[in-house]
């Protein structure tokens, strides 16, 4: 074997160990062994829930909804993933928030959150742990950004600068991003919430029951 072959090979080994690495590290911090709350989506981490089903994974975080209670606004980190459909279209109105009442809430306008001077970046330092281990899960599918609402430094998935209200998701893509909604009436702490996804390629909603604590 030649010097540049043996070079090619440890290099081979070399990304081998570190992908192997990374996917260890994605399955620990993933723990789907994690005890089950009734009445709850499944948890991945404490405040991840997750709902997978043949056509979509949808997970939820609310690191950063339970900091937030004294605000107007209060923020949902979210992933969807793509595992069968041709496509899935996502836009502001495929989002909505729903207290333990049934009280249904939007998602927000960028110009609220301007107002009410919600700090974004604040709430992606958060959920910094759901948006890295949700990366290193996806690590071999295609990302495709969503931005419904801005933020002004480079987070974990890039810039995010530049609103998008559409994103497409292609078989085998996935996507993540904060939302922002209503604040429910009352304090949000200890509370169930649900967060619905719907879409035109979808023949019902999907949603996920999540508590926040």
């Amino acid at each position: 074997m030649t010097e540049g072959a043996r070079t090619f090979v440890r290099r081979g080994a070399a990304a081998l160990f570190v992908a192997s690495l990374a996917l260890l590290a994605g399955c620990a911090l993933f723990d789907r062994k994690l005890p089950q709350e009734p009445g709850y989506h499944p948890r991945l981490t404490p405040r991840t829930y997750i709902e997978e089903g043949n056509l979509l994974i949808f997970t939820v975080d609310v690191s950063a909804t339970v900091w937030r209670d004294d605000k107007q606004l209060i923020p949902i980190a979210f992933a969807l993933a793509n595992k069968s459909m041709p496509r899935i279209t996502l836009t502001r109105e495929s989002f909505t928030l729903v207290d333990e009442e049934g009280n249904r809430y939007p998602l927000a306008s960028v110009q609220e959150m301007r107002r009410t001077g919600v700090l974004s970046n604040g709430d992606w330092n958060a959920a910094d742990h759901f948006f890295e281990v949700t990366q290193g899960y996806y690590d071999s599918w295609v990302h495709q950004p969503s931005v419904f609402f801005p933020v002004l430094t480079t987070t974990r998935l890039g810039r995010r600068g530049v609103v998008r209200d559409k994103v497409e998701l292609n078989l085998r893509m996935w996507t993540a991003d904060m939302l922002y909604f209503p604040h429910p009436k009352g304090s949000i702490k200890d509370k169930k919430l649900e967060l619905w996804l719907s879409a035109p390629e979808l023949k019902e909603p999907v949603f996920v029951k999540v508590h926040v604590k």
